[in-house]
Order: structure tokens, then C-alpha cells, then sequence
């Protein structure tokens, strides 16, 4: 981010209500600012899947810090997911909900 990107995004965090979700030119990304404790601030990014910036799930999962980040990105990378996925979906998301007679 260069210095203009950096004071855009603090003025828009200082100027936004605890909770309020920040929309950004990434779709799928978005800040989330928390109430205020013990006078410190702090600011998550969300990553929530979105379509035309409307996003797909009512929560997202919140990052922190770098740290986090580098975690969720190992285990997101876990060809096991991937397989644990499959199963699910096989096994319970193609199931067709029965009609009951009445």
C-alpha cells in the first residue's frame, strides 16, 4: 500500500461505527472494525466470499494480524480439506429434502 492507501483506509476506520463492515476493491475482502477497549482499537479483515460486493455469508472468517493470516493460509492449503470437502458434499449436500404427504 503506498502512503495515500494507508491514510484512506485509517480515515475510513476512525470515521466508521464499531462492527460496521468495510467493503474494499478486493471482492471478497472487507474490514471490520470492533468497539473500542481500553481506548485501543482493533481492526480484522474479513474474508467472506461476495458477489458484486455483497457478501455471501453473514460472517466471514476474521484475521487479526499477519500471524493468523500465515496459519489459515497453511491450513487452507491441506490437500485434506480439499478431500474432507468431497465426502461432505457427496454424503449430505446433493441429498433431495422428501416430501410429506399430507
Amino acid at each position: 500500500m503506498n502512503q495515500e492507501q494507508k491514510h484512506a483506509l485509517v480515515e475510513t476506520v476512525e470515521n466508521t461505527s464499531p462492527w460496521e463492515r468495510i467493503s474494499t476493491t478486493e471482492d471478497g475482502i472487507f474490514l471490520i472494525k470492533t468497539p473500542e477497549n481500553n481506548g485501543n482499537v482493533t481492526v480484522f479483515v474479513e474474508i467472506n466470499p461476495s458477489v458484486k460486493g455483497q457478501p455471501l455469508k453473514k460472517r466471514g472468517v476474521f484475521i487479526k494480524n499477519k500471524e493468523e493470516y500465515e496459519i489459515i493460509k497453511e491450513l487452507l492449503s491441506n490437500h485434506k480439506i480439499k478431500e474432507l470437502l468431497e465426502t461432505i458434499n457427496e454424503f449430505y449436500c446433493k441429498q433431495e429434502i422428501p416430501k410429506i404427504e399430507i
